[in-house]
């Protein structure tokens, strides 16, 4: 990272700004520098106009050149034709051919038209065609025998009279075609009319001209903007429609010269003639760039020899300024030494003058500094200590503020905001000015505003805590709020501003009613899901009685003849009905419809109806084993919930064992003032999964 990066001067500015021999060297380089950069543009500018003057008006001179030579091109074109049709081989010809139109080629014909081509016309093609009908029956072109014309301006106008057709396009690849064509006569008869397509290449070469070290570059355009050359319309690079201020002005029909950019964006400098006679635009342009050089040769040579100059008296300027400025910089070091903290410093006194005036003065200035220095040293000192601290209590209570859902506002003496966290900022601003440094009703709405002012009013009359309640808006809602306004007190007890804290009574009401409804909507589906294991639990329990019900049926079915077995299994009968009966009322008393029943029994009787049962409805394989209870073992209980309890643990056991043979023992013992009975079976236990909802009511 360089110095500049950090905000520091370069070295340069700064022994400008530290040297006072410096700095009149560098004033007067570059008043020097000044003078000879205006001198030198003056010259440059002025050596620019007299080369521009000059160069338009050469340029004006070849525009007007080549227009005449343009002229005199076409008029000895013409009149080389109208010689060539005087001719009286030439006359009898037509007469010949025209009366036998499609005999073979008349040779004597094409001879004199090639010569003519060659040795008097500057021609592509020379054609001869008769009248009427417009045949072409002898030409320098074959291709071009037996063809018509009948519908072309030049025969047309040939017939007459010596006639002139400006560049159009021709034949099937539309090629730029000068046709000058005159009558061939008989006495006063018209017997044929003799046409000549020029050959641009001599029209190009007689518009070529020379630039003395300059280029220059001459071209036609036509009426629509299009460069004509011998080959097509337009260039390799610009087809069709080129434009620039010298070519839309020539074909607007308008004569000139002036500086501009030409169609390729160059700057150049242009002249522009329109020729009304052919219907074209003739525009010559040289590029400025080489236009002017001679004029930057200048330049850079006046340049050189003011800079050589200006160095030279640079050397002469620093020797003097170094002896007269001596005496004011031993003065500015010992004023550096005292800016440093070093108050000895003594300037030297070395004449009479302004500057030996002036270090008498800063020697006594710097005594009085010595004496000053050492009290205001402490004072500043213990003003930073305070200036920090305080700095250090505003951040933290800003940062306490900003990170409150409540509104905190400090409003001074003068009714404006001394400080907003960032709640109230968001409330208040909507694309405005921060709140700080506003009064209230410029950033709350006029109903709030003076519900507030009221509020902060009182609590200053009264100086005590006012407490309001306010309706503000927090984007497209409003809410209620709970201001309390309060005077804040400085050290010596003076009451120098108003504190405001609002807390928003209507989301803390939202808050709370998610939080009800959010617990209702648990409630809900936990007793939904308890309901479900309650169904699939009394489902479980009824189809165990009924499968003691119907086992005991069975053998009572089986045991007609023997009352006692007949009795023993409608006894069991009766049992598992008055278990239905009692399953029924726990369900009510879960649903909250009954009560339970607590009565003294013999734990000992539940346990064995509730064996007896069981091993009725479970298959031969699981052996039921009932551990010697010989004492009675009373208990205080619902003797249903018990029987259920019982019913339920020797069920699920029974079931654990699965397919394999197994056994399920049961027993019940007094234990320290309780009475605690087991039931164990051989089967693979339950899962943890079973174990952590074994207490739920009915889940299994």
């Amino acid at each position: 990272m360089n110095a500049r990066s950090h905000g520091r001067l370069p070295r340069w500015a700064t022994l400008l700004r530290r040297s006072l021999p410096a700095r009149l060297t560098a004033a007067f380089l570059a008043l020097s520098v000044s003078t000879v950069l205006l001198a030198t543009y003056i010259s440059y500018r002025f050596a620019e106009e007299a080369l521009r003057e000059r160069l338009l008006e050469r340029l004006d001179a070849l525009a007007d050149r080549n227009v005449d030579a343009l002229a005199e091109w076409l008029d000895r074109q013409r009149l080389a034709l109208e010689f060539t049709a005087r001719l009286p081989v030439l006359r009898d010809a037509a007469l010949r051919l025209g009366a036998r139109q499609g005999a073979r080629r008349d040779t004597t014909v094409e001879r004199i038209l090639a010569q003519t081509q060659s040795k008097i016309l500057a021609a592509n093609t020379i054609s001869l065609l008769t009248v009427p009908g417009g045949h072409i029956v002898a030409s320098t072109d074959r291709a071009a025998l037996g063809a018509f014309a009948v519908d072309q301006l030049f025969y047309e106008h040939g017939r007459d009279s010596t006639y002139t057709q400006n560049i159009y396009p021709a034949g099937a690849e539309a090629r730029p075609t000068l046709t000058i064509s005159t009558p061939v006569r008989v006495g006063t008869r018209t017997a044929a009319v003799l046409a000549a397509h020029l050959d641009l290449q001599e029209m190009e070469r007689v518009l070529r001209v020379s630039g003395r070290g300059v280029p220059i570059d001459v071209y036609l355009v036509t009426q629509l903007s299009d460069f004509v050359s011998s080959e097509r319309f337009g260039r390799e690079e610009f087809r069709r429609g080129i434009h620039s201020q010298g070519i839309d002005r020539a074909v607007a029909g308008q004569n000139g010269a002036a500086l501009y950019r030409d169609y390729k964006g160059r700057p150049v400098l242009g002249v522009w003639r329109w020729i009304p006679e052919q219907e074209l635009a003739l525009v010559i342009e040289a590029p400025q760039a080489a236009a002017f050089a001679p004029a930057r040769r200048l330049l850079f040579l006046a340049l050189l020899g003011g800079l050589v100059a200006t160095a030279l008296l640079t050397f002469g300027v620093v020797a003097i300024t170094r002896r007269a400025t001596q005496p004011v910089l031993a003065t500015a070091a010992a004023a550096e030494r005292v800016a440093r903290g070093d108050f000895s410093a003594i300037a030297p006194v070395q004449s009479d003058d302004e500057v030996g005036q002036l270090a008498k003065t800063f020697n006594a200035m710097t005594a009085q500094l010595r004496t000053l220095y050492g009290e205001l040293n402490d004072q500043v000192h213990t003003t930073r200590d305070a200036l920090r601290e305080a700095q250090a209590s505003r951040s933290l209570l800003q940062d306490v503020a900003d990170h409150t859902t409540a509104i905190v506002c400090v409003v001074g003496e003068d009714d404006r905001i001394r400080l907003a966290n960032n709640r109230f900022a968001a409330l208040v601003m909507t694309g405005g000015a921060p709140p700080v440094g506003r009064r209230l009703s410029e950033v709350l709405t006029p109903g709030a505003a003076r519900t507030l002012e009221a509020a902060l009013q009182d609590s200053r009359r009264n100086d005590d805590v006012v407490e309001r309640e306010v309706d503000l808006a927090t984007g497209p809602e409003s809410h209620t709020w709970h201001a309390v306004c309060f005077p804040l007190r400085d050290a010596q007890g003076r009451a120098f501003a108003l504190g405001l804290i609002a807390t928003d009574l209507t989301e803390r009401a939202r808050v709370e009613e998610e939080r009800r409804h959010r617990d209702a909507t648990v409630q809900q589906a936990q007793k939904l899901e308890s309901l479900g294991i309650m169904a699939g639990g009394i489902a479980h329990d009824f189809n165990n009685i009924l499968g003691a019900v119907l086992g005991n049926t069975e053998l009572a079915l089986d045991a007609l003849h023997d009352q006692e077995a007949v009795r023993e299994s409608l006894e069991q009968i009766g049992a598992a009905a008055r278990r239905a009966s009692d399953l029924t009322r726990q369900m009510l008393a879960y649903a909250g419809k009954a009560s339970f029943k607590r009565e003294v029994c013999d734990l000992r009787v539940v346990l064995s109806e509730m064996v007896a049962l069981v091993r009725a409805a479970q298959p031969k394989k699981v052996d039921f084993v009932v551990s010697p209870m010989p004492l009675p073992l009373w208990v205080e209980a619902d003797e249903a919930q018990l029987a259920q309890v019982a019913l339920n643990l020797l069920t699920n056991a029974a079931e654990a064992i699965g397919r394999d043979v197994g056994s399920v023992t049961l027993g019940a013992a007094p234990a320290s003032g309780r009475i605690r009975f087991t039931i164990q079976d051989t089967g693979s236990g339950m899962t943890p999964d079973v174990q952590r909802r074994m207490f739920e009511p009915f889940f299994t």
